[in-house]
């Protein structure tokens, strides 16, 4: 067995074979998932100073995170459907469609009737342990979460840049080897503007502001994401025609603020930094020859001294 597939969980064989010219394809996220490839979400881990054990489990999800990522991919979901109505003229009701019934909503996503919820009876137990054998392919969110979704995109909507940038492709996923490394990346959107393709994301966040949505987009390393999806686009397309990242942003509560922000040169190096120091990582392994041992462990002294945050804290505590 290649030593890479040690670190990789994956089950689906990479599409390309090393030396052959990188490629896009369109495909259901699920299957996307399941291929052998290094992604941003895989080298993340690497950028908290985490070790390999860390991207092979990838993301603990809580509750709290998988309501988010749920509102996520149903925004995602109803955004493409809403979006492509405008790209066609088309008016966009928001409250006066069934969602449930459009194509990509209803490809991905399934609503939760509210009768599942609280103390039930046997027999809607039985329903909603039927319910949830034929909706298990789709991400669940509940009747409440879509009406969330709805008021998030009711903002989306309003907003110009929106509408300037979501023209193009949905969901894009591409693959290339890099360094003898399996890479792949999915894009939510590709716009067209000048010759060049515009890379973009959508983001739900709590906050949307300047700083709310600065400190998020460093702390969550979008910025090795953007450093990612510019390389394999670059390696299909090349440099000179991919534009400058975007992302699009709306609050998942009240009031929902939409906003869109660029990468700028600074972002595109952090991104960059990060990632040249995961792939690192990932080579000394691979080129190494020690196994990934069963359990990640650290025998190194660490010394516990108050962050420089606290330590403002206790200053203030002092003058008080």
């Amino acid at each position: 067995m290649p030593k890479i597939e040690t670190l990789l969980k994956e089950t689906i064989e990479f599409p390309l074979k090393e030396g052959e010219p990188a490629m896009v394809a369109v495909m259901r996220e699920e299957e996307y998932r399941g291929i052998k490839a290094i992604s941003q979400s895989f080298m993340k881990p690497l950028a908290d100073g985490k070790s390999l054990h860390h991207c092979r489990t990838g993301l603990k999800i809580t509750p709290s995170l998988k309501t988010s990522l749920n509102l996520g991919s149903g925004f995602d979901s109803i955004c493409e459907d809403a979006f492509k109505q405008l790209a066609n003229d088309e008016p966009v009701l928001v409250d006066g469609t069934d969602w449930t019934t459009m194509k990509t909503f209803q490809s991905r996503i399934a609503v939760r009737p509210d009768e599942f919820s609280g103390n039930l009876k046997k027999e809607v137990k039985e329903r909603k342990a039927e319910w949830e054998f034929l909706n298990q392919r789709r991400v669940q969110i509940t009747e409440k979460e879509l009406k969330t979704i709805m008021e998030m995109l009711k903002s989306a909507l309003t907003n110009k840049k929106w509408q300037e940038y979501l023209t193009g492709d949905w969901q894009i996923c591409i693959f290339w080897w890099e360094d003898g490394l399996p890479m792949k990346g999915m894009l939510d959107h590709i716009s067209y503007k000048n010759g060049k393709r515009i890379p973009i994301d959508l983001k739900t966040s709590a906050d949307a502001t300047l700083d709310g949505f600065t400190k998020k987009a460093f702390n969550l390393h979008y910025d090795l994401q953007v450093a990612h999806y510019h390389k394999g686009l670059s390696e299909v397309y090349g440099d000179e025609n991919i534009g400058v990242f975007r992302f699009l942003v709306v609050e998942n509560q009240p009031p929902y603020l939409s906003s869109y922000f660029f990468a700028d040169d600074g972002m595109y190096t952090s991104g960059n930094i990060k990632r040249e120091f995961a792939i690192r990582q990932i080579k000394e392994y691979l080129n190494g020859s020690e196994t990934l041992p069963e359990f990640p462990k650290s025998e190194e002294s660490f010394k516990l001294t108050p962050p420089p945050y606290i330590q403002s804290k206790l200053n203030e505590m002092e003058m008080l």
